[in-house]
Formats: structure tokens, C-alpha cells, sequence
């Protein structure tokens, strides 16, 4: 049986290339070619393990087989590839995709931290900091007491990441809040530069909601304890430099069944 063949398009998002060894960088889409035969269960399992912070996109024949594709916050499907040598299209899909639940998002974080125990707390988190303009204090406890598993920040700083989540997810949205120049859209930039390292025009160019909270593991594991024989050693990482989470594992193995693939079905479909 053929292995999938897997590209990647990544922003400016102005052509697709064939997925290589390196990683995708943050923003970027993942496609797989399903337009020959179906992924297996496991297969599919591996594309969304492969690059977590990257949305998923599939190639199908037929836009009748779109149809049969259900919509989901973590994947789409396109049966053309036009504009931008493909591009054009696959980021259209994946802006098209349904909002993610409060739930999504902290699943998201609990299975990209391995740490299923905070899924329901984060979701509770979460759903307050999607709900709308409500921005009440959490509480001493809640506000104040880093959340150790996803690193040294505190859940105040990662509502403030859901919102921004929920904002990549919603571009309308998006578009509306940070063009009114407002309080509301200052502290929005305010947040994406610290929290996220990026700027607002990086914010808008970038697909998908996961690359939101991967920033954040990232940033927030930004120092690292390593401890040994001599004692605690405290590592900072310059502010430039690739940002890997600590215990999330700094090596991205493609998984066997996807690896090697084939260059194929992306030029003038």
C-alpha cells in the first residue's frame, strides 16, 4: 500500500511544497493527499501527532467526497488546489473551519502536555474567557498559581491565551476587534507580543488556532530546570532563539508510516 504523501504551506502561504525533516513552522497548514485512497485510523492518528500546532488539511477527489467529510475545528478538506500554487485554496478551508469549544482548546493543551488531569479546569478557564468582555478576577488560587505542567505561568496568563486562541479561530472577529484601534484591540497586541512573541500583522497572516497555544508551551517553558548531581542549573534562552518545550520532547519524529513520501498530485490539480 502507498504512504500518504504530505505537504506543507506555510505563510505567506504562496506555494506547497513536500513535507521534509524539519519542522513546520508555527502558522503553517499540513496537507495530506487522500485523493488516491483513504487514510487507515493510525495513519490519521499520526497526522495530527506529527506537527500538533499545525492545522490539517486533506486532498479528496471530488467535492461529493468533501460532503461526506464532516467539519471539525482540527481538520478540513479541499478537492482542488488553486491560487498560489494550491495554497490559495487550503488556507480558505482551513479559515473555514467551525470555532474550537472551550474543551478543544484544553484538550488540545492536555494531550500536547501529556497532563490529562488539567483538560477540565483549563476548559473551565477557557469557556470564561470566550464567553465575551468578562475579565473578572479568578481568585487568588486560580490567577496567582503557575499551572507547573504547561510551565511557570499562572492562569490568568493562559486565559489571556484562550482568548487569543478562540481570536485565531474567528478571523471575522478578529478583523473587528483589532481595527477599532480601542482599549479592547490595544491590550489584544499588548498580549500577542508578550505572551505569543509575535506582531499583530504575524498574528493575522498565520492559519489556525493551534499554533496560539503552542507559542505560549513554548514561551512558558522558556526557562528551564535542569537538575543534576552539582545541583540546579537555571537555563534562559535567548529571546531569538527557536523556543522547544521543555518535557513535550525537543525532537519531532515523523512516524514511520508517513515518512518518505512521495512528491506528487500538488502541481495542477
Amino acid at each position: 500500500m502507498n504512504r500518504l504523501a504530505l505537504y506543507v504551506t506555510a505563510p505567506p502561504f504562496m506555494h506547497v511544497r513536500r513535507l521534509g525533516d524539519g519542522r513546520p513552522p508555527l502558522g503553517s497548514i499540513l496537507l495530506a493527499d487522500l485523493a488516491d485512497r483513504p487514510a487507515t485510523a493510525e495513519e490519521l492518528r499520526d497526522l495530527f501527532t506529527l506537527a500538533p500546532w499545525c492545522p490539517v488539511c486533506v486532498l479528496l477527489r471530488s467535492t461529493h467526497e468533501r460532503r461526506r467529510v464532516p467539519r471539525s475545528p482540527r481538520m478540513c478538506s479541499v478537492s482542488t488546489l488553486a491560487g498560489g500554487g494550491g495554497a490559495a485554496s487550503i488556507l480558505l478551508a482551513v479559515r473555514d473551519r467551525p470555532r474550537p469549544a472551550p474543551m478543544e482548546l484544553a484538550e488540545w493543551l492536555g494531550d500536547r502536555a501529556r497532563a490529562p488531569g488539567i483538560k477540565t479546569p483549563l476548559a473551565t478557564l477557557f469557556a470564561r474567557a470566550t464567553a465575551g468582555t468578562d475579565r473578572a478576577p479568578l481568585g487568588s488560587t486560580w490567577s496567582e498559581t503557575p499551572i507547573q505542567t504547561l510551565g511557570a505561568w499562572s492562569a490568568s496568563k493562559w486565559q489571556e491565551v484562550g482568548r487569543l486562541a478562540d481570536l485565531a479561530a474567528n478571523r471575522e472577529a478578529m478583523g473587528r476587534l483589532l481595527v477599532r484601534r480601542n482599549p479592547a484591540a490595544a491590550q489584544a497586541v499588548t498580549s500577542m507580543r508578550d505572551l505569543l512573541g509575535v506582531s499583530e500583522d504575524e498574528f493575522r497572516e498565520r492559519a489556525g488556532w493551534e499554533w496560539v497555544l503552542e507559542a505560549a508551551v513554548r514561551r512558558s517553558r522558556e526557562q528551564i530546570e535542569v537538575v543534576s548531581s552539582l545541583g540546579t542549573v537555571r537555563l534562559t534562552s535567548p529571546a531569538d532563539a527557536p523556543r522547544i518545550p521543555a518535557a513535550i520532547g525537543g525532537d519531532w519524529p515523523i512516524p514511520t508510516s508517513l515518512s518518505d513520501r512521495p512528491h506528487r498530485r500538488v502541481a495542477g490539480r
